[in-house]
């Protein structure tokens, strides 16, 4: 038991060593190089040896028979989650200064130049969201024979309003009932679907069934109101990825550029780091994104008063895991306190 311990340690060891090892020069790693790093004596066999049997584990990859290792996608990962575990990722000695705007969206689109400056990678800053839309009330109004507005108060006292078209409007009673029916079923829910809260309304309420496609769009419209509430992103930097040797595939890259240009699925990765409220590390095909699985994805918190936003970098997958997670840690933390002094 001893032994496999031992040998289970030298091997995560080496996996370690080479990764780190590959991501400073960018070639393959030979057993010579690792074997030179090792903090203890082993013999080049020994290393020769586990190079291979993590290479059967999908850990390590060749060009060449002759050639070096370079890491595989679970190599980064196992790599990367060390590092979480190990506390060797930690904030960075930075002499950076915040520029002192009166209006946040000055500072934010400041700090995203900064990130990406101090990084020399891309980096995205989204605006702060409410930790929870909170529809606080809504009307459905007739204002005309074919023509509705609706009314939304969410959070505090932040009103909407939108006009909704259709054939015939609904009586005004009918219309209260109609919203009543909505806000009950959505105002005790964080998580749902317009057509899950529209079939529990018809289940509940059979005579509204002839007013589905109404209750549908409604629910649709207040569905997106909540999933973009307020999700401003600032970009900066993303040409600073077309000079890493791993992304200079210009198919690939223009993909790339194009998809972060568009925001395409950011959104989706930043919302999941305000959700999980810490670090948070998605590597290449984690992201669910063909155009995004040769880069990683790192992204840190800040809090401004109830609300949440998120700093975060994209760079290749073999990029300096502790010098970004220390630059990011860092100017979030400046960030915060910056924002307490308003």
């Amino acid at each position: 038991m001893k032994e496999m311990k031992e040998n289970r340690s030298r091997s995560e060891l080496i996996l370690t060593i080479l990764v780190s090892l590959y991501i400073e020069k960018g070639e393959p790693i030979s057993s010579e190089e690792i074997t030179s790093k090792m903090p203890f004596k082993v013999s080049p066999a020994t290393v020769r040896n586990e190079l291979a049997a993590l290479e059967e584990q999908g850990l390590l990859l060749r060009q060449h028979v002759s050639s070096g290792r370079i890491p595989s996608y679970r190599a980064y990962r196992l790599y990367v989650d060390r590092l979480l575990d190990s506390g060797k990722l930690k904030p960075a000695n930075l002499n950076v200064e915040l520029p002192e705007h009166r209006r946040l969206e000055a500072v934010l689109r400041a700090v995203s130049v900064t990130l990406s400056e101090h990084t020399k990678t891309a980096s995205l800053v989204m605006f702060p969201l409410a930790r929870k839309l909170k529809i606080k009330s809504f009307h459905l109004l007739g204002i005309s024979p074919n023509r509705v507005l609706l009314v939304i108060v969410v959070n505090a006292e932040d009103i909407r309003e939108f006009i909704l078209s259709m054939p015939i409007v609904p009586d005004q009673d009918l219309l209260d009932r109609i919203s009543r029916a909505i806000y009950s079923k959505i105002e005790p829910r964080q998580n749902w679907t317009p057509i899950q809260v529209l079939q529990d309304i018809v289940r509940d309420n059979q005579d509204l069934a002839e007013e589905k496609d109404l209750i549908l769009n409604v629910l649709q419209l207040i569905r997106e109101i909540a999933s973009k509430e307020a999700v401003q992103i600032y970009m900066e930097g993303t040409h600073r990825l077309l000079l890493n040797p791993e992304l200079a595939d210009l198919n690939k890259a223009r993909h790339l550029i194009a998809a972060l240009s568009a925001q395409d699925g950011l959104r989706d990765l930043l919302l999941d780091t305000v959700t999980k409220g810490k670090l948070d590390i998605v590597l290449g095909s984690e992201a669910r994104r063909p155009e995004m699985e040769d880069v990683a994805y790192i992204g840190a918190p800040y809090q401004v008063d109830d609300a949440i936003g998120v700093l975060s970098l994209i760079g290749p997958l073999r990029m300096n895991y502790v010098l970004m997670f220390g630059a990011l840690t860092t100017i979030a933390s400046k960030l915060e306190k910056e924002l307490k002094k308003e």
